[in-house]
């Protein structure tokens, strides 16, 4: 093995050991509440009681999620070491679509640097530090998406929609991009999961669909600075509901335009990446964790940036720095609720919601980017979708 690749590994080791250390020590103090949520609701399906039923952190997921409120049974180090693996499968497919062709040495030594540099950021220190999903369900999406498209590996993506319902988008996008086969894949898994819970657990299915479901509604309504998405950034600048799902609906069908013209180009990650992060940007709640979506898009801005397209590169940078020193992750600092008809000073609002103005900047820069398919490098090069992956 080359010193290249020995260098690739230990910065593997380092940034594992590093994020396991920061989010069990320094982020929550060895408290992981979303993990505990999740492990109590396993408790309340195995003893034989509803799961969706108010309590401090509610169960607000589909049926299926309850499969990853049992895996949660597992405990913190289980479920970080199982995330970080996720991440290391997504950095491998994600590397193999914007690289297609590398030798395999090559491939294996950039995907350690990729996952090195991803563990390293705060959406994913947040998400193993509460001991969110996040991480396992854009392996799934990735997986279903890039691993072998049009093939039963595509049904993770559904098994994704069925645990939690924001996948949905990109099955759409899918649909009008004529990717049939992996639609019919991902509706047969979300199907699966689903009946399987419904044959082991049928009050779990039951419930949730006489009422369960309305939870969903009822948690994370504050009008809070950390909900990164365009409805959270039009909230605490006290702009009238109509602007906000106006405003979101227009960035939904762009975003969809722009994902399914890159997947007929034959992009797949293009267009992947930016259906992620037009559904991050039209969710009605985005936390910070939740942004680990992000990732497809950042590496194909390396991707690009490594070809020569400058904007690209200024992309790349802004966000890899934001994300790794991001205030209100590791620095909360009091309250960031407002009263009914309260506002952030704008230098709050533009601290706080920076990333979902670089989010709509990545969409006008993939529209222009994908204005100009001959020019080298481009995001709708058709060589990724002719020359295969090492992603397999």
């Amino acid at each position: 093995m080359s010193a290249r690749g020995i260098h690739a590994i230990a910065a593997v080791a380092a940034a594992g050991l590093a994020a396991t250390a920061g989010t069990h020590l320094a982020v929550t103090s060895g408290t992981h509440v979303d993990l505990d949520a999740f492990a109590a609701a396993a408790g309340e399906v195995l003893a034989g009681r509803t799961v969706y039923a108010e309590a401090a952190v509610p169960f607000v997921y589909p049926p299926a999620g309850v499969l990853l409120a049992l895996v949660a049974l597992s405990g913190p180090i289980a479920w970080t070491v199982l995330s970080l693996v996720a991440l290391a499968r997504v950095a491998w497919l994600l590397v193999g679509s914007a690289w297609p062709g590398l030798p395999p040495g090559t491939g294996r030594t950039r995907s350690c640097w990729v996952f090195a540099a991803l563990a390293l950021l705060q959406p994913t220190l947040l998400c193993l530090a509460f001991g969110q999903v996040g991480l396992l369900l854009l392996w799934m999406v990735v997986e279903g998406a890039l691993g072998r498209p049009d093939s039963p590996r595509s049904s993770l993506i559904g098994v994704a929609t069925a645990m939690k319902l924001t996948p949905a988008y990109l099955l759409v996008i899918l649909a009008a991009a004529g990717r049939w086969r992996t639609v019919i894949w991902s509706l047969g898994g979300a199907l699966v999961v689903t009946a399987t819970v419904g044959v082991v657990w049928p009050g779990v299915v039951a419930d949730y669909l006489t009422g369960g479901w309305r939870l969903a509604l009822t948690v994370n309504t504050t009008i809070d600075a950390q909900n990164h998405s365009v409805a959270g950034l039009f909230r605490v600048l006290g702009n009238p509901a109509a602007w906000v799902i106006g405003v979101a609906v227009v960035v939904a069908a762009l975003a969809g335009v722009l994902a399914v013209r890159s997947l007929k180009r034959g992009d797949a990650l293009g267009g992947i990446a930016v259906a992620l992060v037009g559904g991050l940007l039209v969710s009605p709640i985005s936390w910070t964790h939740h942004w680990v979506a992000v990732y497809p898009a950042l590496v194909l801005l390396l991707r690009e940036a490594t070809a020569g397209r400058r904007p690209a590169l200024v992309l790349l940078v802004v966000a890899a720095a934001g994300l790794a020193f991001w205030a209100d992750v590791l620095g909360r600092d009091g309250a960031h609720t407002l009263a009914p008809g309260e506002r952030w000073p704008l230098a709050v609002v533009l601290q706080q919601q920076w990333i979902v103005l670089w989010g709509l900047a990545f969409l006008a820069w993939f529209l222009v980017a994908s204005a100009y398919p001959h020019r080298a490098g481009s995001v709708c090069r058709q060589e990724a979708a002719q020359a295969g992956t090492i992603g397999v």
